[in-house]
């Protein structure tokens, strides 16, 4: 890999390009197999220097085309596209953009998987060349959407992302004033829409099939003993995150709704079970929710889509509107900036995602976000990590008690509304009597002296809060063992500690840097919320500041007895 770096390198430096280019061009590549030259050229194509990549991918087009067409490998195609295409930024006057559409025009099935998977992040490279590419790059790229736009066109897409391409295409065409070539292209651009428009993708292999062959094309062996094992981790990781991205994107093309969320969870010291995986994934979306909350989009839960086979990658969906989608991508989005700092992202979603990876990473969790939307700026977002976290700063210093006070956050959904403790106790009596009929607790419940309707989702929020019942309404061995409790006291106490345990309660403890209840003043209330609830209003703060006053100066009254 040194002495082709060094060459191409030298080429780059040269002054005679020519005499340059024709040295490199004895290079003798097999794009039958993906070998150890194609590994180096991938290195290249993905992290090198764009100028090294741009002489790279020329030699390997010019050597790709004197090939025979049956014996050039899908997967050397895939590699060589994935290795692009994961390239962070390409500009758009870049010469990559004229010499991946040699690469591309070689693919002859692109209702192949592997190849079905990049066909989002490739609309969003080629809609780049038809709206910021020079003259020529717009052009020829016009030339592949109408030459190869039949087979091109079998890939799965939204209809916003087929009239998208269309657009910017037609735009380019207006100012062709050659009429022969004029009338060529258009009748390929008509022919690759009208197919775009109407193709439904239902191959299920498209979620495995490509993390599957990056397994095979960079095994064990060449990750971890290979002379330049660290230069192919490097490209595997990246090629990873486009493949996480892209995921994102189908699962907006097939699910249409709502935002696209993509989990990828490693750990780095032990076998991922059902039960770790789904605590991670608890945490994300936690995650999600606290930002929801930042921008009062209500506290939306994940609906599986797809697992991934033989890796731990959960394709989510969050079931909300296509404008509050939009919202949260657009804050992943620019988390993912390497510009973060100076963007317009609100503070309160760096605060909650560096929470959130300090926490997984801490229980050694290495975890990969990404997210798509409907909207074609926000279909292929690059992945947000846990590794990053540390990068995420607001760039002032703090003293550690101080900063973890201010990184605190909490939910609305985490602040009780419910005041009275004994009718809690009640209420969870009858969630243990009347286990399987939520029905017949809301009528026993509302007999209560005092009760009125909107009391009962209060209260039932409440013991929710406590962990008294799951998000399902069954009760927790928790409520089981409150119920069979005689003393007062005791339940007292067992209430007190599972609000210590509580989101609210733990965070007041943490606010308070307190190491027992008995440390904090109930009175310091609404002085907590104000500073770690900045979804609630200031008149909500006052009103459910009462309810945690009172939770927690009953709870006092009997945690020293």
């Amino acid at each position: 890999m040194t002495i082709l770096y060094t060459k191409i390198q030298a080429m780059s430096d040269s002054t005679n390009l020519d005499r340059a280019r024709d040295e490199l061009d004895k290079i003798s590549i097999n794009f039958g197999v993906v070998d150890e030259h194609i590994r180096i050229f991938s290195f290249l194509l993905a992290i090198a220097e764009e100028s090294i990549a741009e002489i790279a991918l020329g030699i390997l087009v010019r050597g790709i085309m004197r090939y025979e067409p049956n014996k050039v490998n899908n997967e050397v195609l895939w590699l060589l596209l994935a290795a692009v295409l994961s390239r962070s930024n390409i500009k758009p006057t870049s010469a990559l953009r004229i010499s991946l559409l040699g690469i591309v025009s070689r693919i002859e099935n692109w209702g192949s998987p592997i190849f079905a998977l990049l066909a989002t992040a490739l609309d969003s490279f080629l809609r780049n060349s038809l709206e910021y590419g020079d003259p020529l790059i717009a052009e020829q790229t016009v030339d592949f959407l109408a030459t190869w736009g039949e087979n091109y066109a079998q890939a799965p897409r939204t209809l916003e992302q087929v009239a998208k391409v269309n657009s910017l295409a037609r735009s380019v065409l207006e100012k062709v004033d050659e009429p022969i070539l004029l009338e060529e292209w258009s009748e390929g651009l008509d022919s690759f829409f009208n197919i775009a428009s109407k193709t439904k993708y239902s191959d299920q292999r498209i979620w495995s099939s490509s993390i599957e062959l990056l397994k095979i094309l960079y095994p064990i062996n060449i990750l971890n003993n290979d002379e330049y094992s660290d230069r192919h981790r490097q490209v595997q990781k990246n090629i990873l995150k486009l493949i996480d991205s892209s995921l994102a994107a189908i699962g907006t093309i097939f699910v249409r709704r709502g935002l696209s969320v993509v989990v990828h969870i490693e750990h780095l010291n032990q076998e991922i079970t059902w039960s770790l995986g789904a605590s991670a994934i608890d945490r994300i979306e936690r995650f999600f929710q606290e930002v929801s909350s930042i921008f009062k989009l209500g506290f939306p839960k994940f609906n599986q889509i797809q697992s991934i086979q033989g890796s731990w990658i959960q394709v989510l969906n969050l079931p909300i509107t296509s404008r509050e989608a939009d919202i949260l991508a657009t804050e992943i989005a620019s988390l993912s900036s390497k510009n973060h700092r100076q963007s317009e992202i609100n503070q309160n979603t760096i605060d909650s995602w560096r929470e959130c990876a300090e926490v997984l990473s801490e229980k050694d969790f290495k975890i990969n976000l990404s997210v798509s939307t409907k909207d074609i700026e926000l279909q292929i977002i690059p992945p947000i990590s846990t590794e990053n976290f540390a990068n995420i700063s607001t760039g002032a210093t703090t003293d550690s008690n101080e900063q973890e006070r201010t990184h605190i956050r909490i939910l609305s959904c985490d602040v009780p509304q419910a005041n009275n403790i004994e009718r809690i106790l009640e209420l969870s009596q009858l969630f243990v009597q009347y286990p399987s009929s939520a029905q017949t607790i809301r009528d026993k419940f509302l007999e209560i002296r005092g009760t009125k309707t909107r009391d009962f989702s209060y209260y039932r929020r409440a013991i929710e809060i406590l962990n008294l019942i799951d998000w399902r309404g069954h009760p927790t061995n928790v409520c089981s063992a409150l119920s069979r409790l005689s003393k007062k006291e005791t339940k007292m106490r067992l209430l007190a500690y599972q609000f210590i345990s509580s989101n609210v309660g733990s965070a007041w403890l943490l606010w308070k840097n307190a190491n027992d209840l008995s440390e904090i003043n109930p009175d310091s209330a609404e002085q907590f919320l104000t500073a770690t609830c900045p979804s609630l209003s200031q008149k909500t703060i006052e009103r459910r500041s009462q309810t945690l006053k009172a939770w927690l100066t009953v709870f006092l009254q009997y945690w020293d007895s």
